[in-house]
């Protein structure tokens, strides 16, 4: 379960994968994407470049970690409170209409109440 916290900068972190030739599941080389979509709900809250808030994803040289970094606290509309399944949907150049990549559950937490002075 991953949480959503309105207002907050807390992030989701998660590993994409998918299986290899052998049926194991590894992490992917997201170089070539240039767009993810997330969906939670009625929102959708996109990410079309890789060093971008609000949605990351890791390109290095080092080799495919399929590393996405979502900062959807900050998102304006905030989906209302209540458990969600977000679905994740990935562009690229060779897949303009995107690619169904699966879902997560998420909460989306009540917005804190700021004190006042």
């Amino acid at each position: 379960m991953e949480y959503i916290y309105p207002g907050r900068d807390n992030t989701i972190d998660v590993i994409l994968k998918a299986e290899n030739d052998d049926g194991d599941l590894v992490a992917q080389e997201l170089e070539s994407v240039n767009k993810i979509r997330i969906t939670i709900g009625d929102i959708v809250i996109e990410g079309e470049t890789y060093n971008d808030w609000p949605i990351k994803w890791s390109v290095l040289e080092s080799g495919p970690t399929g590393k996405v970094i979502m900062l959807l606290g900050k998102n304006d509309p905030t989906p209302d409170p209540g458990l969600y399944d977000a679905r994740v949907d990935v562009f690229s150049w060779d897949h303009p209409d995107g690619i169904f990549w699966g879902t997560f559950p998420v909460t989306v937490e009540t917005p804190p109440v700021e004190p006042t002075e």
